[in-house]
């Protein structure tokens, strides 16, 4: 099943392509003049659709030597002067050609009739001669030119869909790596700080040493499996904050200042931690407090996510206020959510507020 559906969808893809697109036109073009002809009744199918196919061939000439050749080469390379006077040589030696093969063609096959036959509707005389080639030439230079004209249109078209496409490939794939640098500069600062804490709790030989360290080994495995996609539970981020929120509580007494309030509406998948520098920022300036006051809360309603958190802070840290971790969720937020987010921090006397809010769709 699996099979006739890969057949079937390369054939869908091969119908629908650019070579397929190019044939159906000349094939429409086709049936279009045989169509719409008063002379076609005086000579045999077969020579007649020789004919106009041997007609026809100056028109791809003239359409494919210009797409392929002289777009890419001048025009798309800046060259507009060039390609100017390349193209006109172009459909002038064209029209030219194809007014001589309109002209030698009846003399040759000895059939007046030949004369009518175009694939535009102007006759041409039997004149030989260079001057009148020349003079039915002027009857077909003109078409031809605007004929270049459409076809270079269609083929600057291609070409700015195509470069805009790689254009926006090429930011996608700056925007992944630049996202994944990101939060690859806050993991070693996470882990720092939490060995840190670690490190205390070993050293008074706390109890809570085991159940610390099993918080960190679940925080590390989300960090390093879990966390290193685009979108990621709402409750499973929850989770790991409350266990990081836990490990920073074990070297601080925790009191009725220090609140910690998250939720959401109904189910969401948010960017992984970017609750972190936030969280970090709270600990890092706290460290030497006496007591700790916080108030933190984080919500999700209606698609907005709202952050926003205070903590007291000494005033000799006021200077010291955000650093890389903040520096870095910026420019996190700035590539996950271009102009549908808000980041704002305060100092006012002791105490440190940031503010974030995010638009989710």
């Amino acid at each position: 099943m699996n099979q006739v559906k890969h057949t079937y969808s390369k054939y869908i893809q091969l119908l629908g392509s650019r070579i397929a697109l190019n044939s159906y036109f000349w094939i429409f073009l086709f049936i279009l003049k045989i169509s719409d002809a008063d002379d076609q009744h005086i000579h045999s199918n077969l020579f007649y659709y020789s004919i106009i196919l041997f007609y026809m061939l100056f028109f791809v000439i003239l359409s494919y030597v210009n797409n392929l050749v002289l777009l890419p080469k001048l025009l798309f390379q800046q060259k507009r002067l060039l390609y100017i006077l390349t193209s006109t040589a172009l459909v002038l030696m064209v029209s030219f050609a194809y007014t001589y093969c309109m002209k030698w063609i009846p003399i040759a096959f000895a059939d007046p009739g030949l004369f009518e036959m175009s694939i535009i509707m102007t006759p041409v005389t039997n004149d030989m001669s260079l001057l009148g080639i020349l003079s039915d030439t002027t009857s077909y230079f003109p078409f031809m030119v605007v004929w270049v004209v459409l076809f270079t249109l269609l083929g600057y078209y291609h070409f700015s869909v195509a470069k805009n496409k790689q254009l926006q490939a090429l930011v996608n794939e700056h925007r992944a790596a630049e996202l994944a640098f990101l939060k690859g500069q806050l993991n070693p600062h996470f882990l720092f700080n939490t060995l840190n804490n670690l490190y205390g709790l070993a050293l008074k030989k706390s109890d809570e040493t085991p159940d610390a360290i099993l918080r960190l080994s679940s925080i590390l495995r989300y960090i390093l499996y879990d966390s290193n996609i685009d979108q990621i539970s709402f409750e499973k981020e929850k989770e790991i904050l409350l266990a990081y929120v836990d490990i920073e509580l074990l070297r601080i007494n925790e009191t009725p200042k220090t609140q910690f309030s998250i939720m959401a509406d109904k189910p969401y998948f948010i960017p992984p931690l970017l609750w972190l520098p936030i969280v970090e920022n709270i600990f890092k300036h706290t460290r030497n407090m006496a007591e700790l006051e916080v108030d933190f809360q984080l919500t999700i309603v209606q698609n907005q996510m709202h952050l926003k958190s205070t903590n007291n802070i000494v005033a000799t840290a006021q200077n010291q206020i955000g650093g890389v971790g903040l520096g870095t969720l910026k420019k996190r937020l700035a590539l996950l959510f271009p102009n549908k987010y808000s980041l704002e921090t305060t100092i006012t006397e002791n105490y440190f507020t940031i503010e974030m809010h995010i638009q989710l769709s």
